[in-house]
This record gives structure tokens, C-alpha cells and sequence, in this order.
């Protein structure tokens, strides 16, 4: 089995730490679990390396601040699914409904 956990960036802040958290719990509870974070963006990535997690980043996923190229976005988005996530992935949305990206809302 494998998580993937999906947030719209790993900004330093409050939800980095959280997904942080969540990384080293799941570590914690099953050493052997594959973990993967999606992410819009990150700037640290060290955590994670240290904890034998994939980061996968893709600034489609980042706030949307304009409506500029909504077209390639979503494109790029569902490109990133398709190829990221496989049948039997336990997927995890942190704060999905947000709503400050809605091609991911």
C-alpha cells in the first residue's frame, strides 16, 4: 500500500508542519509503508528525504492567484494524477476544500 498526501504547497508554516507530522507518524507506525507527498510547492525538501518520502512538485497545484492559462493548468493537473497515482493508493487531500485552487477543489 502507499499514501499519497496532497496539499496545495509546503510553504514554511503551520501546514508544512502538520503534513510534517503526518509523514512521521505514518513512518512511525509502518517503517516499510511507501509514502509520497504531491505538492504545489516546496522549499525544504530535507524533511522528507529524511524520511524516505517522494516529493513530487508541481506548481499547477500552487494557490491559484489568476485565471491566466486555467486551460494548461488543469491539463497539467490531470496529467499529474494519471501518472502519480495507481489503483490501491490511499489518497489524502489536506485541506481539499479550501478552495484556493478550484481545478483541485
Amino acid at each position: 500500500m502507499r499514501i499519497i498526501i496532497f496539499h496545495y504547497h509546503l510553504n514554511p508554516g503551520g501546514v508544512t508542519r502538520i503534513v510534517e507530522s503526518q509523514v512521521k507518524a505514518l513512518r512511525e507506525t509502518n517503517p516499510q509503508i511507501q509514502i509520497k507527498v504531491i505538492t504545489g510547492g516546496c522549499q525544504d525538501t530535507q524533511v522528507f528525504k529524511n524520511n524516505n518520502v517522494a516529493l513530487v512538485v508541481d506548481s499547477a497545484l500552487n494557490y491559484l492567484s489568476n485565471t491566466e492559462g486555467l486551460f494548461d493548468k488543469l491539463e497539467s493537473i490531470t496529467t499529474l494524477l494519471k501518472e502519480e497515482v495507481k489503483p490501491g493508493d490511499v489518497l489524502h487531500f489536506h485541506n481539499l476544500n479550501l478552495g484556493k485552487n478550484p481545478l483541485v477543489t
